[in-house]
């Protein structure tokens, strides 16, 4: 047990019978002021003793005591082993039930279709077209795993869960807010609206790295295995998608292929990622944009069979 569970649990014991006029208290809520873990601790305690009865448990245990009292030395010591043998089979029960989540599901989509669902929360997510998410809400924390494509995320404010997003290369927290996130082939982009977002690298194994950089409304950030790099995008570009439209700002070739094929059922490769393009193009008019792609005299458009390929001239 750590050492503010221990004096959660202390403390809650103690303060079960106390007088409302008791100095006892006035000590207590310095304690729990002190920082915010001792609240979410203690929080935690009131929580389990309502679920199991602890009014019939502590009275069971003090008459247990009370019986086997030799000397105030023995007392304190067993009512307190038996207080905390009987805390630690809670903590373990209350350890377990947070790991079950609220609520448990994945999201997809299609190749050009949106689609917004709100979470239990009262969040809302928005998937780009070929996206998929899974979500697990806790009692603690809501956790979401970014796999494939785009989306955006309206977060219902709760200091007390944060939303974390897993995306690849990178790892976002935020407590409310409003943000894009577009996993690309070789980096994670993040647009923030509104409120703001905690983001630090992840290394394959799915753990944080250091540093962490946190990003404010009208903050568009990119981050690849070097670390983190402010664009020039306008960060309405980054919800652009969800009105039809696809914008490209100086956007290497597997950044425009990867984002047309979420949108276009004969899938668009990239060979190289030279010239850039920066662009503006209708979601449901990707095939007139390729064949006008050509005109620029940059970029060849190869088409067979099963793809269509963008290259350099």
């Amino acid at each position: 047990m750590s050492r503010i569970r221990h004096d959660a649990a202390r403390w809650f014991v103690r303060l079960r019978d106390a007088a409302p006029d008791d100095p006892v208290r006035g000590r207590f809520e310095a304690w729990l002021l002190a920082h915010p873990a001792h609240a979410h601790e203690y929080a935690a305690f009131a929580e389990l003793w309502d679920d199991f009865d602890s009014n019939a448990q502590l009275g069971a245990l003090a008459g247990a005591a009370e019986q086997q009292r030799t000397s105030r030395r023995n007392l304190l010591k067993r009512g307190t082993l038996g207080i905390f043998a009987c805390l630690g089979g809670g903590l373990g029960w209350l350890g377990w039930r947070s790991q079950q989540p609220l609520q448990a599901l994945t999201l997809a989509t299609a190749i050009g279709q949106l689609r917004t669902e709100q979470l239990a929360d009262r969040s809302t997510v928005t998937l780009a077209g070929a996206s998929r998410v899974e979500i697990r809400q806790y009692r603690n924390r809501r956790d979401v795993t970014l796999l494939a494509g785009e989306a955006s995320f309206d977060v219902a404010h709760d200091p007390e869960r944060p939303f974390r997003i897993d995306s690849g290369l990178a790892r976002i927290t935020v407590l409310g807010t409003r943000f894009a996130v577009a996993r690309l082939p070789d980096r994670v982009r993040i647009s923030v609206a509104s409120g703001r977002v905690s983001v630090s690298r992840q290394d394959p194994d799915g753990r944080a790295r250091p540093p962490n950089w946190l990003l404010g409304a009208g903050d568009v950030v990119d981050i690849d295995v070097q670390g983190a790099h402010r664009t020039l995008r306008r960060v309405d570009d980054g919800f652009a998608w969800l009105r039809g439209v696809l914008v490209f700002n100086d956007a290497p070739l597997s950044e425009v292929a990867a984002t047309l094929s979420r949108y276009r059922a004969k899938p668009v490769v990239a060979s190289g990622d030279v010239p850039r393009l920066t662009a503006v193009v209708h979601a449901n008019d990707i095939d007139a944009f390729l064949r006008a792609l050509p005109r620029g005299g940059s970029v060849r458009v190869a088409d067979t069979a099963t793809h269509t390929e963008l290259r350099s001239r």
